[in-house]
């Protein structure tokens, strides 16, 4: 099979939300939440954009997508990609849709003068998948999260 992969953009949008929304089930339990939709239309193409994706398409229908965006290493003093998500529909995993999706990443991250790309696994597939490409597991990190209805609880508070 040969896929193609596009860059998000107003014209594609619907497919990425489309995908993403299935993710959302698959990985939540639930369909993404009211607003959402319109939060990352503003996101990807309004003034400040936050976030970049890519899909990646057989023939019309898309059936995998990627999110990404640069956050800043201080001490290597270079940007560093962040893949948000990279998820394939069920039905297409094992066909090289992610491996395309994944490479096209790097090849960004290179291209940007990355120090690094780095995300977030779930799962012992998306892991081993990972590690074959030499990843490795940052184990010496821990991950904490905040939710933003935590944000007046914690600053009221000090």
């Amino acid at each position: 099979m040969d896929f193609i992969l596009k860059k998000l953009d107003e014209k594609n949008f619907a497919d990425y939300y489309e995908v993403l929304n299935l993710m959302s089930g698959w990985q939540a339990g639930k369909p993404l939440e009211s607003g959402v939709k319109e939060r990352l239309y503003e996101d990807a193409f309004g003034v400040k954009r936050r976030y970049e994706g890519l899909l990646a398409f057989e023939d019309q229908k898309c059936v995998g997508i990627s999110s990404f965006f640069e956050l800043y290493s201080t001490f290597a003093g270079r940007p560093v990609f962040w893949i948000d998500d990279i998820f394939v529909l069920e039905e297409y995993r094992g066909k090289g849709v992610g491996k395309k999706v994944f490479l096209e990443c790097i090849k960004m991250a290179k291209e940007r003068n990355c120090d690094r790309a780095e995300w977030h696994a779930f799962g012992d597939g998306p892991k081993k998948f990972y590690e074959n490409f030499g990843a490795r597991n940052m184990t010496e990190h821990s991950h904490y999260r905040l939710d933003s209805n935590q944000f007046n609880n914690i600053l009221n508070n000090e």
